[in-house]
């Protein structure tokens, strides 16, 4: 007579909320960039841990498991996919963190926007005005920047932060590229000056080897006459 055999076996609970399509909700909820590359790196590693064991392949094995004849081997394999299953959640509760850092990382609090208005838009327009010495293009260098001011309300950054706006790469990025090439324009003109005084000196040199009293002075004022 076959007797049907009873497994005792203690699971702990196991959340299957890591099995959901968890990247869909980070997109509508986190209005985060997917295309900056550490979070296409997060959903890569989002994608491997879901496709490893989904609810209904959980369900598959644990089934096939019942069907051993082996007690001993069924709850050994039984442990180790719920220990496997631990670590599977582990991993992505990890990076649901990882997103949500990435989240911060992104976002502009209403400390930073103070920081910005108050310190750093005054600071890059002194640094024009005292750079430039064309005053047209001074006033069109500061007129761009006076542009960005409205957009740094904390009204606007919160409305446009919900509609997935990013504000480092949106005016982060373009102030630093204007202030960067700022700096290599001042550079340059320091540089061009430079080679111009060099030219001229060499100039009036060579003018001055011309005119022979005027060589025969300098060769005594610098000492050099024999």
């Amino acid at each position: 007579m076959n007797t049907k055999r009873n497994i005792g076996i203690s699971f702990p609970t196991i959340p299957f909320f890591c099995y959901t399509n968890f990247s869909e909700n980070v997109k509508g909820e986190l209005n985060m960039d997917l295309s900056d590359p550490t979070i296409v790196e997060l959903s890569v590693r989002l994608a491997e841990a879901t496709a490893k064991n989904t609810a209904t392949a959980i369900s598959n094995k644990i089934r096939a498991l019942k069907t051993e004849k082996d007690d001993k081997k069924t709850i050994a394999e039984m442990t180790e996919l719920i220990y496997e299953i631990l670590d599977e959640k582990q991993e992505v509760e990890i990076i649901a963190k990882s997103y949500q850092e990435e989240l911060v990382a992104q976002k502009l609090t209403s400390d930073d926007l103070s920081f910005v208005v108050d310190t750093v838009i005054p600071a890059i327009k002194e640094f024009i005005e005292k750079s430039s010495k064309d005053p047209s293009k001074t006033s069109s260098q500061l007129s761009e920047i006076e542009a960005l001011e409205p957009l740094l309300s904390l009204n606007t950054l919160m409305v446009l932060q919900t509609l997935g706006f990013n504000y480092k790469k949106g005016i982060g990025e373009p102030l630093t590229n204007l202030v960067s090439a700022l700096i290599r324009k001042s550079t340059s003109n320091d540089e061009s000056r430079l080679v111009e005084l060099a030219t001229e000196r060499e100039i009036e040199y060579f003018k001055l080897l011309q005119d022979s009293e005027a060589f025969e002075r300098l060769q005594q004022m610098s000492g050099n006459n024999h």
